[in-house]
């Protein structure tokens, strides 16, 4: 049997994964106000939030390649880092390098210099200029750099160390991220790598519970609705607390608030996990609109890559040089934000069909993950109450899911 086709996924990460990408369009919105009065609410409560899409992208690649890495390691007993390396490569450099291509293709045709995307070229443009039509991809080169170093640090003996000691890695780690935004110059975004890297890390440690110490995870999946109503919480307060521009009074916040997101986004991370092992949504309404958002999930990588030129751009004309301008503000933003996530989601499927789906193909039969190894590997269902008509799934091991 084909080793890819015999892989479930987790519906509820792909879920996850569309609400990352619509946090981003929210933040990255297509439509301007001519002041903050006359900006309808619910635009600017989602721009506000909208920003922390990322930080979730970011602990769900943690977990997901993290978990790749600790499968290989249990299978195994190593991690081949070339073949690691190299899986990694394809599935993420195809449809990256297509879009540079593309929009070196604009920077010619408008004569803009192309010597502003070398550094997105290797990769180091989080340590630079941002550039039009590029900008956005700096969280790219975050998870490119993450993706070198963290087979080598798990394949080192981390991935098999104790629990305190991993713990005691990754507070260090947190604890270097925290001071490293402390002492960052103002006025720099935090976009570079070494100022991101607890988001990834938090989905790392998420990982190494899941599958180094399984029963414990389990007890913590089973209060999966309290932890959802935690997170959520947590995150609310991006859109409460004015923390950017508080920031630079009061820089304890800018340093400690991107943690507290991390750690937020984890909590959800692992109530998603709970749900479902708990056998996910059961209302048949809101089970039929969660595969909805699962698929946008599915496309959520080149949904991020294009959304700006294949999307975004063409709404602000349509909003702006037509006689939707004429529109009232909550109507407009209302069309605008409709248009700019349907059009978004249908460049994504394209380029997901086009470029995505067939290189994974592709990478899968010259390059298959672990030879000869087991291709699914579940953890024992929790014990289920007698009183109780719910049932509990064992979740499959996570691989090759969306971006991964």
């Amino acid at each position: 049997m084909n080793e890819r086709s015999s892989q479930r996924r987790i519906l509820e990460l792909d879920v996850l994964r569309c609400l990352a990408i619509l946090l981003v369009l929210g933040s990255h919105r297509a439509i301007q106000f001519e002041s903050k009065e006359s900006e309808p609410f619910v635009s600017h409560a989602w721009m506000m939030v909208g920003w922390t899409g990322v930080d979730l992208f970011f602990v769900l690649s943690g977990f997901l390649v993290g978990g790749l890495i600790f499968v290989e390691i249990n299978q195994t007993g190593r991690l081949d880092i070339p073949r690691f390396l190299l899986r990694r490569g394809l599935r993420i450099w195809p449809a990256y390098y297509f879009f540079l291509l593309v929009v070196s293709l604009m920077f010619v045709v408008g004569g803009t210099s192309l010597a502003g995307l070398v550094p997105s070229y290797f990769q180091v443009q989080n340590y630079f200029e941002q550039q039009r039509y590029a900008a956005h991809t700096w969280s790219l080169a975050v998870e490119e750099h993450f993706y070198l170093l963290l087979p080598i640090v798990l394949s080192a003996g981390l991935a098999k160390a104790t629990p305190r000691t991993f713990a005691v890695v990754s507070l260090a780690i947190f604890g270097a991220a925290a001071m490293g935004r402390w002492f960052s110059t103002p006025g720099i975004p935090e976009i570079r790598t070494h100022l991101r890297v607890d988001s990834l890390w938090a989905g790392v440690w998420c990982a190494y519970l899941y599958y180094r110490q399984s029963p414990f995870f389990d007890r913590i999946m089973g209060a999966w609705r309290w932890l959802l109503i935690l997170s959520a919480s947590m995150v609310c307060l991006a859109m409460l607390l004015p923390w950017r521009t508080m920031g630079a009074s009061l820089n304890l916040l800018g340093t400690l608030f991107p943690l507290v997101l991390s750690i937020a986004y984890a909590c959800m991370l692992t109530g998603a996990l709970g749900l479902a092992k708990d056998g996910g949504v059961r209302f048949a309404p809101l089970a039929r609109l969660t595969k909805l958002a699962a698929r946008m999930g599915v496309y959520s990588y080149s949904i991020y890559l294009w959304h700006i030129i294949g999307a975004r751009d063409t709404v602000k004309v349509l909003l702006d040089e037509t006689i939707l301008y004429a529109l009232p503000p909550l109507v407009r933003w209302g069309i605008g934000m409709a248009a700019y996530i349907a059009l978004a989601y249908l460049v994504g499927e394209v380029t997901y069909r086009c470029i995505e789906r067939p290189m994974l193909r592709v990478r899968d039969k010259f390059v298959p993950r672990v030879p000869s190894s087991p291709t699914e590997v579940t953890l024992p269902p929790v014990e289920i109450q007698v009183a109780s008509p719910r049932r509990s799934r064992a979740l499959p091991v996570l691989v090759e899911l969306g971006r991964e």
